[in-house]
């Protein structure tokens, strides 16, 4: 367990079945009591714009209730098979060592793009885009909240701008496939 830990999924208004989706996976890995959903009605001009906003929106929620970090998914997630209540005491141990103290995102599932070995041999530092599940540090909160929205979804940030992101390794969430409602 993680103290000061706030468990959140972003969803769209206009999507309920995806929520429905989520709400099971998380029932089927024992999360679905400590999900707080955060719904938002969709940016139909520009669906990148409307992703990014939830995202900081997420982070933005977090902050507020004063939060040490917050774990974020997104409605489409994914839990596979090989993920079991040990994946969250690895990440725990992780996130505790005094080698990753300075920590800002920790994806449980994502695209990585480049990975490195740190001293624990399920974590990786990463550079990753599509992060569908994942902890924030308060410092990456407060990173994420300034961000400006510059035609491009929070992933691009996590690529190119955040230098302190790590990864469970093998990832344990990924994506359901399926319409994307940041593209046209």
């Amino acid at each position: 367990d993680l103290p000061g830990l706030v468990i959140q999924c972003i969803t769209l208004s206009t999507r309920p079945e995806r929520r429905r989706a989520a709400q099971a996976q998380f029932d089927a890995v024992g999360l679905g009591g400590r999900v707080r959903w955060l719904e938002q009605t969709p940016d139909i001009e520009d669906g990148k714009r409307g992703c990014f906003h939830g995202h900081q929106r997420a982070a933005r929620a977090a902050l507020e209730l004063d939060a040490r970090m917050a774990l974020t998914f997104e409605d489409d997630v994914v839990f596979l098979p090989h993920f079991a209540p040990s994946c969250a005491g690895r990440v725990a141990a992780f996130l505790r060592a005094p080698a990753a103290a300075d920590w800002q995102v920790f994806f449980l599932g994502h695209f990585p793009r480049k990975m490195e070995l740190t001293g624990q041999p399920d974590a990786v530092k990463v550079r990753s885009m599509d992060g569908q599940a994942y902890f924030l540090s308060r410092a990456g909160m407060e990173a994420l909240c300034e961000l400006e929205y510059a035609g491009e979804q929070v992933d691009v940030h996590f690529h190119y701008r955040c230098e302190r992101a790590y990864a469970l390794y093998p990832m344990v969430a990924v994506q359901a496939a399926g319409h994307s409602d940041t593209e046209a």
